[in-house]
């Protein structure tokens, strides 16, 4: 029953929706692509055929619409947290190429003249620096197999933090690094001790500001 289902959203749905120049229906293909990577896993598919899910998912990471490149950015992040070595090995470079690109995207003049679209367009680049973060995280293993590039990530992902307009992921990527200063802080400094010592302090600085904490008055 699942596997028909699938078969028919990727065979018309989906495949439709990435076709369309609609960005509503782009985006529900990409969370429809989201979930289904997250709640089946690469194992459910071929692996040319769960490669070429994620490439399309990357596509989308630089996308001129904001919307687009954020349902994407998040969806790296999926697949990054939902994938193993096995399957996450084959696809690293185009997810960390991908959000790379989508991160050093810069605003526009138009659109840093409208606050909406400037707001859609940090959260857009939030969710990549979270993904990247993702990688990071949870794919310590594939990583382990290149430590150079391991190097450059870690240290590319804290030269963008902190995140400050999508708080969610604010808050989560913060406790990771958090957690990362606690469990490995040799690891996060030693290409540069002093200059990582430094963005830390920022970066947990910026986090002490009064808009990162709520409470409830009586």
């Amino acid at each position: 029953m699942v596997s028909n289902l699938i078969t028919s959203l990727r065979a018309k749905l989906l495949h439709e929706a990435f076709a369309s120049n609609e960005t509503k229906r782009q985006k529900f293909a990409l969370f429809i692509l989201d979930d289904i990577v997250e709640h089946l896993g690469p194992s459910y598919f071929e692996a040319s055929d769960y490669q070429f899910m994620v490439k399309t998912v990357c596509s989308f990471v630089t996308s001129k619409t904001s919307s687009l490149r954020q349902a994407a950015a998040y969806g790296v992040g999926v697949i990054a947290k939902s994938s193993g070595a096995e399957h996450f090995g084959p696809i690293m470079q185009d997810c960390c190429q991908a959000l790379k690109a989508g991160i050093d995207l810069a605003a526009t003049g138009k659109i840093k003249e409208k606050k909406l679209k400037l707001n859609q367009f940090n959260h857009a680049r939030d969710n990549a620096i979270a993904s990247l973060g993702k990688i990071i995280q949870y794919r310590q293993d594939t990583l382990a197999t290149d430590p150079a590039m391991a190097g450059q990530l870690l240290q590319y992902w804290l030269g963008c933090l902190p995140i400050t307009n999508d708080l969610e992921e604010a808050f989560g990527q913060v406790e990771y690094l958090a957690e990362f200063v606690v469990t490995n802080l040799a690891g996060l400094t030693a290409a540069d001790p002093a200059n990582s010592a430094q963005r830390l302090a920022q970066i947990f600085g910026e986090y002490f500001e009064d808009k990162y904490f709520f409470w409830e008055e009586d």
